[in-house]
């Protein structure tokens, strides 16, 4: 049975929850909550003569008053004592649902928020819900909180679950004192025990972001770009914009699953948008913060926009729906917008050889490359990278209007940063040459042996993955310094064989016997080569 069911008596406002009489009414511009009793200690007309009686006292003297002189066979008998852990967390969502608190600036909760609630606290706090919360000792609560921390789910510890059930369960209670239905917290003691565990990361850092150092933050973009889905879906480039759209702003799955057409400034430019503060859509129902969020676009972004935005009416034919008018990133039958990437994203990743990462993982690698320097050696300071990243701050105000000219433009600089910085770091690979010796080229910057000296491995530009990406007619070649590795051979071959190309060349050239086909220089140079790298061999062994 539903223990939030509700069943109406005969009363206005007086409601059956969970085996507790709870009375809701407004009265005379003041909201009325009491529990009136038990149900197995009343009788459904003593319940209402009660609750009238109730009604009478507060229209008479006032909720405050009421609440102040209140009578002490409602509140001791019945109320008090006979409302149910389970009555109280109503109380709480009630509240919630209507003012929020202090945490959401007094913003109601969202409804997805309380339902999530409603799923999430039966299976957490079974045992205790029915007990009147009056008779929940600290005991109870240490019991229930080492319960759960015995309990395995798929061979692995429920820590995490322990203390997010703790969590909310102290809060609810502070809720109880707070209205003073309670006189203390039974959780105060386990929170302040070191019996408390804590939750340990279940992922190692390296495993929650794409590693800048290691080139496999490029590798994994050369994979998106040269992987073929087995079945070309008609969804996929939709999933795969998504995915990059991600890794360039750093935005929320919510809010890029969600992303709406009239979000932009404008439709041609596709400068910037504003993710909303508030929205009525279930699945998205506004920003994290609910403060308007400020999205500049970069180049990359803004070409992925005009592309989807010119084919939209084409793609509703196709999907045989009008969500592509309203998403720009609509689900696979065109009835609404995208809700999962996360096979293809597993694909692709597998395509890399790399490891298993999340939607959300690719925030975390925006914030890492927005921490890095630019190309042309410029430092972001820390309150542009909070701006970018949308993290809540007392000192920031993130929605376009606030924002002062100088903050403005180093914000569409940082986020055009990012793009510069991932298609710069696509390439790199491994080259042998004639010796049998390998170089490795990371595509990355490191640090020299000499601690003071940077190698740039990088020999990708900044428009290399927009055009591979959004340019049809670009024939896109994995980046390698093949310039590079044939200046080091060279100079190699001089060393060690005596043989410079260049005076070969000269020597070629000034012999009036020989032909003006460079084959033919290509030819001799390869003998003269092979011959000397032969006595170099013999010599060598």
């Amino acid at each position: 049975m539903d223990i939030y069911k509700k069943t109406r008596t005969q009363l206005k406002g007086l409601n059956i929850k969970n085996g507790s009489y709870f009375l809701r009414k407004m009265i005379k511009g003041e909201y009325l909550q009491t529990s009136i009793g038990r149900v197995d200690l009343l009788t459904i007309k003593e319940a209402e003569d009660l609750s009238i009686d109730t009604i009478r006292q507060v229209e008479a003297m006032g909720l405050r008053a009421y609440k102040a002189l209140q009578s002490p066979s409602v509140s001791s008998k019945h109320s008090s004592n006979a409302m149910t852990l389970h009555d109280l967390l109503e109380d709480m969502l009630e509240h919630g649902r209507r003012y929020g608190t202090k945490k959401t600036s007094y913003k109601p909760w969202r409804s997805e928020y309380i339902e999530n609630l409603k799923k999430y606290v039966p299976n957490r706090w079974k045992e205790l819900l029915t007990l009147p919360m009056a008779s929940i000792t600290k005991d109870h609560i240490k019991q229930h909180y080492l319960r759960w921390l015995d309990i395995k789910w798929n061979g692995k510890e429920a820590i995490t679950s322990a203390e997010d059930a703790l969590r909310l369960l102290s809060r609810v209670f502070n809720w109880g004192v707070g209205k003073e239905f309670i006189d203390f917290n039974p959780c105060d003691s386990i929170m302040k025990s070191e019996l408390r565990v804590k939750p340990s990361s279940l992922r190692a850092d390296s495993d929650v972001r794409f590693t800048i150092a290691d080139g496999e933050l490029g590798k994994f973009l050369g994979g998106l770009i040269s992987y073929k889905p087995k079945q070309v879906k008609r969804s996929y480039i939709t999933v795969r914009d998504a995915i990059i759209f991600a890794l360039m702003t750093g935005a929320r799955k919510k809010e890029i699953l969600n992303l709406q057409w009239d979000w932009f400034n404008n439709t041609t430019e596709f400068a910037y948008y504003e993710a909303p503060a508030e929205a009525d859509r279930i699945g998205f129902d506004g920003t994290k913060t609910r403060v308007d969020y400020y999205y500049p676009c970069s180049i990359l972004v803004q070409d992925m926009m005009k592309a989807r935005f010119k084919n939209r009416n084409q793609l509703a034919k196709e999907l045989g729906g009008n969500s592509p008018l309203k998403y720009v990133f609509p689900n696979n039958n065109g009835t609404g917008a995208l809700t999962k990437v996360s096979k293809t994203l597993q694909n692709i990743l597998t395509h890399c050889g790399i490891k298993h990462k999340t939607l959300h993982d690719f925030r975390k690698t925006f914030e890492d490359i927005c921490e890095q320097e630019s190309d042309e050696g410029k430092v972001f300071p820390d309150r542009i990278i909070k701006r970018a990243i949308h993290h809540a701050s007392s000192d920031i105000t993130f929605g376009l209007y606030a924002m002062k000219a100088p903050d403005k433009r180093q914000l569409h600089q940082i986020y055009q940063h990012v793009e510069n910085f991932c298609s710069m770091s696509l390439g790199g690979g491994t080259m042998v040459d004639i010796f049998g010796e390998a170089t490795t080229y990371s595509a990355t910057v490191r640090i020299a042996t000499d601690n003071e000296t940077e190698i740039d491995d990088r020999s990708s530009n900044k428009n290399e993955l927009r055009l591979a990406l959004y340019n049809d007619e670009y024939d896109y070649d994995h980046p390698i310094p093949i310039g590079d590795f044939a200046h080091q051979e060279k100079a190699k071959i001089k060393t060690r064989l005596g043989l410079d190309e260049d005076i070969e060349f000269e020597k070629w050239t000034k012999d009036k016997t020989a032909s003006n086909d460079l084959a033919d220089w290509n030819a001799r140079w390869t003998k003269i080569l092979k011959e000397a790298l032969d006595k170099y061999n013999y010599n060598k062994n």
